[in-house]
């Protein structure tokens, strides 16, 4: 891709353009010594300068930002040539402390010792990463202050900057600067242009960075004045340690796999990017850059510029593939550019189906949904560029999954993939589209635009990874893990003692129709079976099961074998399809297959503290009595939630019959598997009753 500016025309105007016209200040200020001043004559003359600018100024045009940055120009090359009085340098360092979080005292004062005005590459990236990090973070601050006032602030940061309490707390002139700063588009839009990936490091004007720094230390300054700075309390930061706890646990193998096998080549991976047809050649340093980063381990750094990039890369497929090359630009002041959202939606916001899951493969859209969108997931792009998180929080696993997202979108391609969800009529109409030339673009697409890479080991190791993968945070996977959590706790208690060898006491408990009840389960169980026949059908497992049952001739020989348990295991290790797929009904059935996992639990845990005291023969009257009863149980207890774990299994593998089972009907069945979560509780153990309810489902859910 030979793009030379994913920058609009305005956009360009005011952040490059301007800066060039005026860059005759930077060589005249380069020829004078710089000059040192006392700190606070510093954070003085600069507030005078920002207010004789902007006083006067309305901001409310796009003629209102150029004029305001065309007269702040003077003030931003003066800020490069400002030095300090050595024993202030403490003090600033302090004050910049107090804004940012996971980053060091000695790392900030590292800072000050960068060439602004160097032309080296690896200077800008540097830079650019500090500026994405005090993007987020003077969002995070800000929203605190906010909410010394009010308990609610603003989704976006434009209302935040134009909102009442923070003009109250800092002035009308601080806020109108942070608003050229980061006001929309009409402002230089820097936390956009940064956190989205529109602008290369080269338009970039470097010393960005130092009116970023010098703006919170001003502020700092202000708040000390005015005895807030101590009182201001961050915001708590998001904490996702469940969500990096299902990482840990399901990528540690591939993980390990993928670094044994010279997975962490960079030279191999600086060949993908650098033979991707997708990566912009002014945009491809990012990437290297953030390869060096995950090699030096510094994982929260490498993911935090490597986002933006990742955004945009998938930004141009998006648009590539959709054919509307202009949604690769930045947005003029009347309209709001691309975002992930957009990208990873099921339809375009003009209308229409988003072919981009037929470009990459519903199982990669299900990874980054996992990583951006769901929210029980990472959420990774907000939480990181609204400061919601620290990059401290970014580990190993992380890093390893945006790094293999990224080197797959720059190649991957699902045209040579089999079935990934969609319908093959749906999939070949677009693959008939001729699209082998995209002058837009100037993309020579050949052979599903990947062949240069297909023999590529690096690339095939993380295909394999990418085309298996199944998300770890849709509701339905969470379903998913809970039921088969239940299965593992079923099949072990199963095979408990059995009530035979109690006969002296079995006479002294109520008796209830166990064997009937448990038929008709059963039967129940199998019945449901069959729509896995169309849920799995291309399993072998599966079409074998069926052949026995149609051998046979009837079912009873069924329900004396193992076969339908063999069926619960297979549906419980089967690929789950989550893509686009949200339902009210959802929510209801993982409610659902959490008590059941909950009663597994209960059952499980009473079985073994009752057989050590029978064995220890520590048990009393009543609870001798109460063991027996639970044992008469327990056959029916368990044909009811293998039950359960089944009927769950073919709700979230079948689509179309989840959607067409009433939610009053689930919301029933909740009810019941809550009860017998109360009933099988420890300090209850109501066996009878919750036999009863076990005995509901036979009538609840209707037969097939």
């Amino acid at each position: 891709m030979d793009i030379s500016t994913f920058l609009s025309q305005d956009v360009k105007q005011i952040v490059v353009d301007i800066w060039q016209a005026s860059s005759h200040l930077s060589q005249l200020q380069h020829k004078t010594e710089k000059v040192c001043h006392k700190f606070e004559t510093l954070t003085c003359r600069f507030y005078e300068l920002i207010t004789s600018v902007l006083e006067e100024n309305q901001l409310s045009t796009t003629l209102d930002f150029h004029t305001a940055v065309q007269e702040l120009c003077p003030l931003f090359h003066q800020l490069l040539f400002w030095d300090f009085e050595s024993d202030d340098i403490e003090r600033f360092v302090e004050l910049l402390s107090n804004w940012f979080i996971g980053i060091s005292k000695q790392d900030i004062q590292d800072w000050f010792k960068v060439e602004y005005l160097s032309a080296d590459t690896e200077v800008n990236l540097c830079l650019v990463l500090k500026m994405l990090y005090i993007c987020s973070t003077l969002e995070h601050s800000l929203r605190s202050v906010y909410r010394l006032k009010d308990g609610h602030d603003p989704l976006l940061l434009r209302d935040l900057l134009s909102s009442k309490p923070l003009k109250e707390t800092f002035g009308e002139t601080r806020m109108k600067f942070l608003q050229v700063l980061f006001g929309g588009p009409l402002s230089l839009n820097l936390r956009n242009l940064l956190w989205h990936g529109f602008i290369s490091p080269n338009e970039l004007p470097s010393m960005y960075f130092h009116v970023l720094l010098f703006t919170i230390v001003e502020m700092s300054v202000f708040l000390d004045d005015q005895n807030l700075l101590v009182g201001m309390k961050k915001l708590p930061l998001v904490q996702k340690d469940f969500v990096r706890g299902v990482l840990n646990e399901r990528l540690a193998t591939t993980l390990r796999s993928f670094e044994a096998n010279r997975g962490c080549d960079v030279a191999n991976m600086n060949e993908l990017y650098e033979t991707s047809p997708y990566i912009p050649k002014s945009m491809l340093v990012y990437f290297k850059y953030s390869l060096n980063l995950y090699r030096s381990r510094r994982f929260g750094d490498c993911v935090m510029i490597l986002l933006p990039q990742l955004e945009h890369l998938l930004r141009c497929r998006f648009s590539f593939c959709n054919k509307c090359p202009e949604r690769v630009m930045t947005a003029e002041s009347t309209e709001f550019y691309t975002t992930l959202d957009d990208v990873l939606s099921s339809n375009l916001k003009q209308g229409g189906e988003n072919y981009l899951r037929y470009e990459l493969g519903d199982n990669f859209m299900v990874l980054l949904r996992d990583l951006f969108v769901l929210q029980d997931g990472l959420r990774l792009r907000d939480h990181l560029s609204h400061g919601e998180m620290s990059s401290i929080d970014v580990d190993h696993n992380i890093a390893f999954v945006v790094v293999s997202a990224a080197l797959y979108a720059s190649h991957g391609c699902a045209r040579k993939h089999e079935e990934t969800g969609y319908t093959r009529n749906e999939r070949d109409s677009f693959l008939d589209e001729p699209d082998t030339q995209n002058s837009a673009f100037n993309i020579s697409f050949q052979g599903g635009a990947c062949c240069t890479c297909q023999n590529n080991d690096l690339f095939r190791q993380i295909s394999t990874f990418i085309n298996n993968y199944e998300s770890l945070f849709h509701a339905l996977a969470f379903t998913k893990r809970d039921v088969c959590s239940s299965v593992k706790l079923c099949f072990n208690f199963k095979d408990t003692p059995s009530i035979e060898n109690f006969n002296d006491l079995k006479n002294s408990v109520d008796s209830f129709e166990v064997d009937e009840l448990v038929s008709s389960l059963k039967l129940l169980s199998i019945q449901y079976a069959q729509l896995a026949k169309s849920t799995v059908a291309d399993s072998n497992f599966v079409e074998q099961f069926f052949t026995s049952i149609t051998n046979k001739g009837d079912v009873k020989p069924l329900q004396e074998s193992d076969q339908i348990d063999q069926l619960i295991e297979f549906l419980a290790g089967s690929h789950l399809h989550t893509l686009h797929r949200a339902s009210p009904n959802d929510v209801i059935i993982r409610q659902i297959s959490l008590n059941v996992k909950k009663a597994a639990e209960n059952i499980k845990n009473i079985l073994e503290v009752r057989k050590r005291m029978f064995k220890e023969r520590s048990l009393r009257s009543r609870q001798r009595k109460n063991y027996i009863c639970l044992l008469c149980s327990r056959p029916v207890l368990f044909a009811g939630l293998r039950f359960l774990t089944l009927y769950i299994l073919v709700l979230i593998h079948h689509h179309g019959f989840m959607a067409d089972t009433p939610q009053r009907l689930l919301r029933k069945l909740l009810q019941i598997c809550e009860n017998v979560v109360t009933f099988t509780s420890a300090d209850v153990n109501k066996w009878k009753e919750a036999v009863n309810l076990m005995a509901k489902l036979s009538k609840l859910i209707p037969g097939l």
